[in-house]
Parts: C-alpha cells; structure tokens; sequence
C-alpha cells in the first residue's frame, strides 16, 4: 500500500510500482501495439495528462490512463529513464 508519498496539493506522486490498474478502468483490453505507440509517445514528450486513481486496501488502482499506466510499465521495464537534457520545454502561455 501507498505509505511513502509526496503531496502536492490534491496532487500526489506514488511509486509506480504501487499502481494497479482497476476493474473500473475501461480500457481492460488494449493492443500491445497501442501501449508501444504510448509509450515511444511519453519517452518523447513525458507524461501531458496524470493519471487517476484512488486509494482501496491492496493499494492505489488506477480508474483513467490505463494505456498510459501500460506504458509507463513498459518503459520502466526496459529501463528507461529520462535524461535531464530531454525534458520538454514548459508551453508559453498567451493572453
């Protein structure tokens, strides 16, 4: 279960490896060539939209972003990490 997390907020940053995906998400069946797409998409960009998920007694399940989730898993099983160079410029705001 989700004991050491950082808050931000109503934003938390937790572990992936506590994240589930839950019965409630939607996406239960997706194609692995989805999740690869997804995933050469976050190595690139980063992760654009949070997750969402919300805390049950085995843990934290994940309700929206499963394909994101997936990809991110992916990602982290191949060892991929970002390199401080690659982070993507913050978007300029227009009044």
């Amino acid at each position: 279960m989700a004991k050491d997390f950082i808050s931000r907020g109503d934003l938390r940053l937790i572990p992936l490896a506590e994240l589930r995906l839950s019965p409630l998400n939607s996406r239960q069946e997706i194609a692995a060539e989805e999740v690869e797409a997804m995933a050469e998409s976050l190595a690139v960009a980063g992760l654009l939209q949070n997750l969402i998920g919300h805390l049950t007694p085995t843990g934290i399940e994940i309700v929206g972003g499963g394909t994101r989730l997936r990809a991110l898993q992916l990602l982290a099983a191949e060892g991929w990490s970002r390199p401080p160079s690659r982070a993507p410029a913050r978007r300029r705001r227009f009044a």
